[in-house]
């Protein structure tokens, strides 16, 4: 299972496609259970679209081994996501290396964590850094996603009544 988690590529999102495909296998894996309605559908996309497709696929088998219940809510799913630091730590070593960053949130995290004060930081503080930034990072990410959660549910829930 290690081996395989390090294949995983980062920072793909996962596409519309993959989406139906994961929800259509939630329904048939607990098939005596009712099936995700579209309201339910919105908010596991609106959360879970910017993540690659093979790590929800992981986390719901890992969901699976673990649980009778079919994943009701994003975070019965995302508790089960492999924790990928290397994206955090690659941001930091650009960061000490002075190589740029395009991604803008991460740059207003490093600002946030004391742009300045980080590069005089001694390598033994690194594993703690590296935390911090990945705490804060995915605390930003969330609440990106969660501020445009409404739009989305709302456009989502629309699509897939004209899919009907």
């Amino acid at each position: 299972m290690a081996n395989f988690l390090s294949t995983l590529k980062i920072g793909e999102a996962m596409k519309q496609e993959e989406f139906e495909t994961l929800m259509s296998r939630m329904d048939e894996t607990y098939a005596s259970q009712p099936k995700v309605n579209d309201t339910q559908k919105s908010v596991f996309f609106a959360a879970l679209k910017d993540l690659n497709y093979k790590d929800v696929v992981v986390a719901f088998i890992e969901h699976t081994k673990v649980d009778q219940w079919k994943p009701s809510v994003p975070k019965q799913l995302l508790m089960h996501m492999p924790k990928n630091e290397s994206l955090s730590k690659r941001f930091i070593m650009n960061f000490f290396n002075r190589k740029p960053i395009t991604d803008i949130d991460a740059v207003k995290v490093l600002k946030i964590m004391g742009h300045d004060r980080l590069r005089k930081s001694l390598e033994k503080d690194l594993p703690e850094i590296i935390e911090e930034f990945d705490e804060l990072y995915k605390a930003r990410k969330f609440k990106e996603s969660r501020k445009k959660l409404p739009d989305v549910i709302s456009t989502t829930a629309r699509a897939l009544q004209w899919k009907k």
